[in-house]
């Protein structure tokens, strides 16, 4: 049984946390921070559920709580996935999955008591593991090892939860099976292991996402460099592609991403890599037309929105633009060459959304720096 004070303790403790987490989700005014901490708030609500259980009566609806918190937590971590992939968080698909959860364990309570609604959670909890992972490894989370840190984790406990789901509908949970291997003990201790590696993973990337420190990160004035950093770029790009859409034109999506920016800070210093992201935002300025948004999306990629006169029109723009580039110096250093790899992408062959065309030009930005950067690869569509 768990001591009143050390219980009682915990719990004012992880209210404390609880609050200030949510102070942040509702103060922050970046969606990935939204989730994440909404995030946080679920995973810390299911930590006090546990640590209270034993004080819960089994048919009381307070046994609603670690359910919703555990599915909370698990579509909290998708929805920052997705914000951090600049994907919008499926906030109203998590919402229904709650509601859900919610409803089906308060109608099986008076029957099921402290069990009510647990293969629901379990389903939930699964079908949101799974789609954390996948997403996980997609856009600019897939080249990050923190990353696949969370796909790692979210694999992990889908497959934990399915085998517990499986004994649980199989065997039932007074089974030796179910009680010797899945009892709600060990599934604490399991989930707790994996809600603290999901967190310290979570707050290193938004840490790295929303760092002001250099231009290597993410840009911090709205307008740096005379480009848009990313947090105002993307609803300027969204409002310019929907406007172009709705007038029955086309839009054009390219990723400009510097060759080996890391190297460069390694070897010349910081400030000469915060340089060369100068000077090729001062470049893109230049050479580009001024119909043409430019977003800075951090680590010296630029993003551009514009508006192709035909199909072959952003392809040999992009060609242009490398070309151009040959005779660019930095700080006047000799036997640097600025060189970067370009990714395309246009709504005659991508549908004809911001997300749909920078995910494909992306992809594209990718592929030119697998094989070796300084070329311009175009999205899979119009290169089948």
């Amino acid at each position: 049984m768990l001591d009143p004070i050390a219980g009682l303790s915990a719990g004012v403790v992880l209210t404390i946390g609880a609050v200030a987490m949510l102070n942040v989700a509702m103060t922050s005014k970046t969606r990935l921070m939204q989730a994440w901490s909404l995030m946080y708030v679920s995973a810390i609500l299911s930590a006090v559920a546990s640590a209270f259980i034993v004080w819960i009566e089994k048919d009381s609806l307070l046994q609603i709580v670690p359910n919703v918190a555990a599915v909370g937590t698990v579509g909290g971590l998708w929805c920052g996935c997705l914000a951090f992939n600049s994907r919008r968080p499926r906030i109203v698909v998590v919402g229904v999955f709650l509601l859900i959860t919610a409803v089906v364990t308060a109608v099986e309570l008076p029957q099921s008591g402290q069990w009510a609604g647990a293969s629901v959670t379990m389903a939930a909890v699964i079908l949101l593991a799974i789609v954390s992972a996948r997403e996980s490894v997609r856009g600019d989370l897939a080249t990050l090892v923190n990353g696949r840190v969370i796909a790692i984790v979210c694999w992990m406990g889908a497959a934990w939860t399915t085998a517990r789901l499986v004994a649980f509908v199989v065997a039932g949970p007074g089974s030796p099976v179910f009680d010797a291997n899945f009892n709600p003990t060990r599934t604490v201790i399991v989930a707790l292991v994996a809600y603290i590696a999901v967190a310290f993973t979570t707050a290193m990337l938004a840490a790295g996402r929303t760092g002001r420190g250099t231009l290597r990160g993410t840009a911090a004035p709205t307008f740096s460099m005379g480009v848009l950093d990313w947090a105002a770029f993307v609803p300027g790009a969204r409002d310019r592609i929907a406007r172009v859409r709705s007038h029955g034109e086309h839009s054009a999506v390219s990723v400009v991403q510097i060759n080996g920016l890391e190297e460069i800070n390694v070897t010349y210093g910081a400030g000469f890599a915060d340089e060369t992201i100068r000077t090729l935002a001062d470049f893109l300025r230049d050479h580009l037309y001024p119909t043409t948004i430019i977003g800075h999306r951090g680590g010296g990629r630029f993003v551009l929105v514009g508006i192709p006169s035909d199909q072959q029109d952003t392809e040999r723009r992009a060609l242009e633009l490398l070309d151009a580039l040959v005779g660019v110096t930095v700080s006047d250093k000799k036997g640097f060459r600025l060189a970067v790899s370009v990714g395309i992408s246009d709504s005659f062959v991508v549908e004809h959304t911001f997300d749909a065309l920078y995910d494909a030009a992306r992809s594209a930005c990718t592929r030119a720096q697998v094989a070796g950067g300084s070329r311009v690869e175009t999205s899979p569509a119009r290169g089948a």
